[in-house]
C-alpha cells in the first residue's frame, strides 16, 4: 500500500495541474495584430484628432473621463507581464514588436503616441496605478531601446483599475491592457 505522504503529494500536484489549466482556459490568448492592421488603426483621417486635454461632457454634466482620447485614433493591446510586474514575456514582446515596426512605418512617422497602462480591479487602486504607470514606461523603452522611436514622439501614462473595459467584471483579463492612442503630429 502506497505511503500516504506519496498520495498526498500526487493529489497536490494533479490538482496543482489541473488549476493551471484551468486559469488558462479562462485568459484567452490575445489576439496579435499585424504590423498592418496596427498602421491602420492608428492612422488618422485629416482633421480626425481632436487637441490633447479635451473634456467632453455629456448633456446633464456628467463627466466622461477618457471621452476626448477616445476620439483619436487607438488601439487596446492585450500586452503580456509577468505577474504582478513591469517585465515584459514573450508573448507581450511580440505584440510589442508588430507595434514597434507600425510606428515605423511612413504613414505614422511624424505622429505622437500616448501609451496608456490599465490594470484589472483586483487589488488596491494605490498598487494598481503604479504597476499600471510602470508597465506604460517599459513598453514606451522597449519601443525607444528595440525600435528606435524618438522618445519625444511616445509619453506613458497609468490609469490603474480607473478605466476597466468590463467594469460588472473587474477581474476579467480584458481590463488589462495597454492602450496607443495617436495624439497627433509633433509641433
Amino acid at each position: 500500500m502506497p505511503n500516504k505522504f506519496v498520495l498526498c503529494c500526487l493529489a497536490a500536484s494533479l490538482m496543482a495541474t489541473a488549476l493551471a489549466a484551468a486559469a488558462q482556459s479562462t485568459d484567452p490568448k490575445p489576439a496579435i495584430l499585424s504590423t498592418e492592421e496596427i498602421v491602420q488603426r492608428l492612422s488618422a483621417p485629416p482633421g480626425a484628432i481632436n487637441m490633447r486635454g479635451i473634456t467632453i461632457v455629456k448633456p446633464g454634466g456628467k463627466h466622461q473621463p477618457g471621452a476626448a482620447q477616445k476620439a483619436r485614433p487607438n488601439i487596446d493591446l492585450a500586452v503580456n507581464f509577468e505577474f504582478n510586474s513591469a517585465r515584459l514575456t514573450p508573448d507581450g514582446e511580440l505584440i510589442l514588436d508588430n507595434l514597434g515596426h507600425a510606428l515605423q512605418d511612413p504613414k505614422l512617422g511624424a505622429s505622437r503616441f500616448a501609451i496608456g497602462g490599465h490594470t484589472d480591479g483586483v487589488g488596491s487602486a494605490g498598487y494598481n496605478k503604479t504597476l499600471s504607470e510602470q508597465r506604460a514606461e517599459a513598453v514606451r523603452n522597449y519601443l525607444i531601446e528595440r525600435y528606435g522611436v524618438p522618445a519625444d514622439r511616445l509619453t506613458a501614462e497609468g490609469f490603474g483599475l480607473t478605466q476597466l473595459l468590463d467594469p460588472a467584471n473587474p477581474a476579467s483579463a480584458v481590463n488589462r491592457r495597454v492602450e496607443i492612442t495617436n495624439i497627433g503630429k509633433a509641433p
